[in-house]
């Protein structure tokens, strides 16, 4: 099994520390929700586990012969599932013909993959309550950042969900060895009473002014003229002399209402 173990090109970086292990199903286990989808499963290193925590489970494997093992291996595991889906595409509506209630996510999540794979989830429709995933470090960062250093990527995520650091993971921790450290999240979705309305419109804005991050806001739009961004910063009570990062997204809301003329 080792010598088909390293496939960069899926990004496939098996988890071995047994202390990591332990807190992240620590954390899950905090959730009290037995509905759990486990995203790369690949050798199974926390999947008897999860199955052990969950009423049902579903595995999300896109490595065909990982996915072929994890079948037979639990082929007589009631309530137990696997799919060989790409998580960053898959519909999540489909996912209702396993869960008939609220459900988390957990995932060590390969790094090409990993921004894709979570807009997936916490964009939809039909939401998991938490995603509990192993990232890389530096975009774990960008999840976590807060005023005046937020990012695009921060702002994208923090508009779903409220972001927590559980713990860094080192290099060693896995096999094959990544070139970069990574870090475990847990990421709570917010209620939709708490999401603003179009968040998909203002996350565009948002992208919008951070086209040129180091300049100040009322200079880092593309296509909207200075001048009306500058009477919108000041009906808003905004400094001038903001950048980007500076800005909350209640800020980014008002600005986005304002340029579209939303209430």
């Amino acid at each position: 099994m080792k010598q088909n173990r390293n496939k960069p090109k899926l990004g496939q970086h098996f988890l071995k520390d047994e202390n990591v292990k332990k807190i992240i199903l620590e954390t899950v286990k905090k959730q009290k929700c037995k509905n759990i989808i486990e995203i790369g499963p690949g050798d199974g290193s926390i999947t008897n586990d999860l199955i052990d925590m969950s009423s049902n489970y579903l595995g999300i494997e896109y490595d065909q012969s990982l996915y072929n093992k994890l079948s037979t291996k639990y082929r007589k595991n009631i309530n137990v599932n696997f799919i060989n889906e790409d998580a960053g595409l898959l519909r999540t509506d489909t996912l209702k013909s396993f869960f008939k209630s609220q459900y988390i996510l957990v995932g060590n999540l390969p790094y090409y993959a990993s921004n894709k794979i979570v807009r997936n989830f916490i964009s939809s429709d039909f939401k998991p309550k938490n995603l509990i995933i192993m990232v890389q470090k530096e975009v774990a960062d960008s999840y976590l950042c807060k005023p005046p250093k937020m990012k695009f990527l921060s702002n994208s995520i923090q508009i779903y969900a409220d972001t927590e650091l559980i713990v860094n993971v080192d290099p060693e921790s896995f096999d094959p060895m990544p070139n970069v450290k990574s870090s475990v999240v847990c990421l709570n979705l917010k209620p939709f009473d708490m999401i603003p309305k179009n968040p998909e419109k203002i996350i565009n804005t948002i992208k919008n002014g951070f086209d040129s991050p180091r300049k100040k806001i009322r200079n880092s739009f593309t296509g909207i003229k200075k001048d009306k961004i500058e009477k919108i910063l000041i009906d808003l009570n905004l400094d001038l002399n903001l950048r980007p990062g500076n800005l909350t997204l209640e800020n980014w809301e008002q600005i986005h209402n304002s340029i579209n003329n939303e209430n």
